[in-house]
């Protein structure tokens, strides 16, 4: 609410930028962006959740965060996990890249075949054999002091499973686990699959979650080399925009059917009442958006629980900051408008990315949670580092209005549930969108009782 930002220069101890840093965008092997949204010098709370630190000795750095948010989702929704029955408890994890440690191990293999190419280099080859030899010997001690060996001590960390089966293993869960990757739309698609596990009633509980925890040199100099990334702010859906700041980040959601959920006396905070998922299909590029795919998914939401879009209230954009991007998205909100009797300028949008980057697997995790925290504060947030609308958006005669500043987010009459769209689009054309209601007890309640 603040306008805190959560950008700053990436720190060296994860990748020194000085190395790496050029600001002309063609430099071979280069990226002219040093910024992320990074978390800084995190510390798991032991003594918070009364956990011995050898009991979980072998986590990763992202298992951590993940086991962190996990609990915290528990507290907050006032169960107690020592009580829920594990072999009827579900877990999946959205997640890309792993985390660091897999990298590092990669650079560790792919040592030799890096030497081989600075053995043929005419500078090598001009020196004296003994210090080639002094040079290769420190090499490789220098490659071994900074890059781990995968072996038998480090094999529980170095997959992107052990993301969740190492979490799963300590709390003790026997459901289903999944690892789920759909790049930036796999924390919606985590909500997704879960809810079919509800719907089949193969478990009872299930916890959802999604983590981006490796922000590593190579995926910022990628998205640079094709124009993705900004080298000086992140600004979605501003004329100013100009491309995405990487971030990462954890968040956590626990699901239970709503009946169940009110029977328990469980503390609610919102109430999904549709979700879609969408395929682009083939398409100009890997990384240019399909209006059409988009509005197939957002569609699928609101017809599995027979709403209108003029049902909704505010859309969590997915908007990265990319104006291409930022553009498609909001072309395909107003396509699913058309024909629909609305009021101009009526209906919120807005991005968390001006704050915390875009966070790729963990994005559509975090756009849910604020709008959960929105209905909590009965506050509608405002979008940050927006001065005015790219003029490609062609906001003036459509629904929509970009949220600049906080204000009450008003309650709805006839006891009618104020509404949210969030959007998580990934890159190669994998489309998320959830639809989330706030809870009103009297409404939900009589739901319920409908459909038994």
């Amino acid at each position: 609410m603040s306008g805190k930002s959560g950008i700053s220069e990436i720190p060296k101890e994860i990748w020194n930028w000085e190395y790496y840093y050029d600001e002309d965008r063609s430099a071979l092997d280069k990226t002219y962006c040093k910024l992320s949204g990074i978390i800084d010098n995190y510390q798991f709370p032991y003594d918070k959740f009364n956990i011995k630190a050898e009991d979980i000795e072998y986590f990763n750095r992202c298992n951590l965060m993940v086991l962190d948010t996990v609990l915290q989702a528990f507290a907050s929704s006032d169960i107690d996990p020592k009580e829920i029955n594990l072999e009827t408890t579900a877990f999946a994890l959205g997640n890309m890249l792993g985390d660091d440690f897999f990298p590092e191990t990669s650079l560790n293999y792919r040592a030799k075949e890096a030497f081989y190419y600075l053995q043929q280099s005419d500078d090598f080859q001009k020196l004296d054999s003994e210090v080639k030899k002094e040079i290769e010997k420190k090499f490789f001690e220098e490659v071994e002091t900074k890059f781990a060996k995968l072996d038998a001590s480090n094999f529980k960390t170095a997959s992107n499973s052990a993301l969740a089966k190492n979490v799963t293993d300590f709390l003790g869960i026997k459901g289903e686990v999944q690892i789920i990757d759909g790049a930036c739309s796999a924390g919606a698609l985590v909500i997704n699959e879960m809810i079919k596990v509800l719907h089949d009633k193969t478990c009872d509980v299930v916890i959802a979650s999604a983590v981006l925890g490796s922000l590593n040199v190579t995926g910022n100099l990628s998205f640079a080399k094709i124009g993705g990334i900004s080298g000086t702010h992140s600004a979605p859906l501003d004329i100013s925009a100009n491309g995405l700041i990487p971030g990462e980040g954890v968040g956590t959601i626990i699901l239970k059917r709503l009946d169940d959920a009110i029977r328990d006396n469980d503390r609610i905070f919102g109430v999904i009442c549709g979700s879609g998922v969408s395929s682009d299909g083939k398409g100009k590029a890997i990384y240019a958006p399909s209006s059409e795919g988009q509005a197939r998914c957002i569609k699928e939401s609101l017809n599995r629980v027979g709403l209108k879009p003029v049902d909704i209230d505010y859309f969590e954009a997915h908007a990265t900051a990319t104006p291409v991007g930022d553009a498609v998205e909001l072309n395909t909100l107003k396509s699913i408008f058309e024909g629909e009797d609305f009021r101009k300028n009526s209906v919120a949008i807005s991005s968390v990315k001006s704050q915390i980057g875009h966070t790729f697997s963990a994005a559509g995790m975090a756009n849910l949670i604020k709008v959960l925290k929105a209905f909590e504060n009965d506050l509608m947030p405002p979008i940050h580092n927006f001065t005015e609308p790219n003029p490609k958006m062609n906001l003036e005669n459509s629904p929509f209005y970009v949220n600049k500043e906080a204000k009450k987010w008003d309650k709805k009459p006839n006891n009618t549930p104020r509404r949210c769209s969030v959007n998580a689009f990934g890159f190669g054309g994998v489309n998320a969108n959830i639809v989330v209601e706030e809870y009103l007890e009297e409404y939900h309640k009589e739901l319920v009782e409908k459909l038994e």
